[in-house]
């Protein structure tokens, strides 16, 4: 079972506003909702919660491109989106549970799965009466959507001047993108009220072109361009072993194109400001690496790249908790949780002053807290991941919450520095138990157990149980686990990164398939 999100912001009052409720995605095409938002005010943070769950007759068994759009209107008959999320559909077989015989069918009828995005920068066109529109491309039902924006009030990092699209939110070849046919440099002026100016990216490949089957199943590079020359490189490319809906049908642990089935859309965020002079012209470009003629020009790239311009920065000294990752029931970290050793936050930095240390306090709300001292350096913007030693769980119980502030010498906005969650207790075993792996069969000439490994760590990271060569294939490998009162993790690791579950894609009987299981000693 997927959960929502729980999360809690130790900050100012905040306005919550929900455009669609439960609308089913039953065809391809336009969901659209009129919205009230609050009249304009300071926002510290705006974020669009997207919860998806089955339609009501239930869910498709495809992958499908879904975006949210703020619709606004140009002074003519036209409106022009803006893209605030893109996200993909699951594979839906094991969603809706029609598959209620299956092993792997972990889900039911509420199935529901929970996206955040931080749409704080469109602060200025999320205000009085505006259009929101669901977009499904997708040709079955189907889905269903349910958007919540929360509109936190207080001081926002610095103030958005201007929004603009570079060019219209769309799908292009890839042979025109790179060719500059749909998507020519634009030539603007920031004037001197203008402190900072970021491209915000979504970029998703599909089709299936070419010897690689281009866009969806190979990484290019994308850039940002200023003046001709290039800025921000990076690989539009999305490792999707790991994704929290698990299991799925199909073919979801492959990686893609910037995305995967059931994940957001990977979020490219271009910070140009030190490369910007103000009052003078200059060239903004997005680019595509040159295809190669062996017919990949015929795969897509769905693009957006909105061009903000900012004021200046609101604080010197301002630093934030913007998660706690574990422990946590939130969606997005569900494969990482639950634990019972060390807690993973992330802070980052909301002042102009780059940042070298900071104190963290953090434990179970309402018992004593354990201190933790951050050293490292952050700029403007910029975000760590922040391991925490493991605090004092001794007290823990179903209801407990976990709490993390950040505390900063100096810091001027303190509305943002603590996070609370909920989060679950992880499963208690018998210290004596058994382990069972059998290995998959041979492929072709691939000992496909050779890939397979597993291991057992205690609560320091110290290795106490490994099992990871000499493995034969389809082959029970049962091995009997003795451990002390503590907290552990088991790793389970497949070096090519498919699972031990692929029989089906290569059209193989499904016995041939792996197998992990834990029993006890009655079995």
């Amino acid at each position: 079972m997927a959960f929502l999100c729980s999360v809690a912001y130790s900050q100012n009052d905040t306005i919550k506003v929900r455009s669609h409720n439960q609308t089913d995605l039953s065809e391809h095409g336009a969901y659209d909702q009129t919205v009230i938002f609050p009249q304009e005010n300071s926002y510290e943070k705006i974020l669009m919660n997207f919860t998806m769950g089955c339609a009501s007759g239930g869910c498709s068994d495809w992958d499908y491109t879904v975006s949210v759009y703020l619709m606004e209107p140009t002074g003519t008959s036209d409106l022009e989106k803006f893209e605030l999320a893109r996200l993909i559909t699951p594979y839906g077989s094991y969603m809706d549970g029609s598959q209620s015989s299956d092993p792997n069918d972990l889900f039911d009828d509420s199935w529901e799965h929970s996206y955040i995005f931080d749409v704080t920068d469109f602060a200025p066109l999320l205000r009085d009466s505006s259009s929101i529109r669901v977009y499904y491309d997708g040709w079955s039902s189907g889905f269903s959507a349910t958007v919540d924006f929360d509109f936190i009030q207080g001081t926002p990092a610095r103030e958005v001047l201007g929004i603009e699209n570079m060019y219209p939110v769309n799908e292009y070849s890839y042979r025109s993108l790179a060719d500059d046919e749909n998507y020519p440099a634009i030539t603007r002026t920031f004037d001197e009220n203008v402190k900072g100016v970021a491209i915000k990216s979504y970029i998703s490949g599909h089709k299936h072109e070419g010897p690689q089957n281009c866009c969806e199943w190979v990484p290019k590079q994308h850039s940002i361009a200023i003046n001709g020359s290039n800025i921000y490189q990076w690989y539009v490319w999305k490792d999707c072993g790991m994704i929290p809906i698990y299991p799925q049908g199909g073919t979801w642990p492959f990686d893609r194109a910037g995305w995967c089935p059931g994940t957001a859309v990977d979020l490219q965020v271009s910070e140009l400001t030190e490369f910007i002079d103000t009052g003078e012209e200059v060239a903004l470009d997005y680019r595509v690496q040159l295809y190669s003629s062996n017919g990949e020009d015929a795969g897509t790239f769905i693009v957006s790249n909105t061009l903000f311009s900012y004021g200046g920065i609101n604080f010197q000294k301002d630093i934030e908790i913007t998660d706690i990752i574990k422990p946590t029931t939130k969606d997005e970290w569900s494969r990482m949780n639950p634990i019972c050793a060390n807690p993973l936050v992330e802070i980052r930095n909301r002042g102009s002053e780059m940042l070298t240390s900071a104190t963290i306090k953090y434990g179970l709300e309402g018992e004593e807290l354990s201190t933790y001292r951050w050293t490292g350096a952050m700029e403007f913007l910029e975000s760590v991941l922040v391991e925490l030693p493991a605090p004092d769980w001794s007290g823990v119980t179903e209801d407990s919450k976990f709490s993390a502030t950040v505390i900063l010498e100096g810091d001027e906005y303190e509305n943002n520095n603590t996070l609370t969650s909920d989060f679950d207790i992880p499963e208690v075993l018998p210290g004596e138990f058994v382990f069972e792996f059998r290995t998959q069969t041979n492929y072709g000439s691939t000992n496909r157990a050779t890939q397979s490994s597993f291991y057992i760590y205690d609560r320091e990271g110290a290795l106490v149980f490994e099992n990871s060569s000499g493995l034969e294939p389809y082959t029970w490998y049962k091995d009997i686990i003795n451990l002390p009162t503590g907290c552990y993790e088991l790793v389970f690791k497949d070096a090519a990164e498919n699972g031990v579950n692929e029989c089906w894609y290569n059209g193989e009987s499904a016995s041939a398939a792996g197998k992990v299981q834990i029993r006890n000693m009655e079995g």
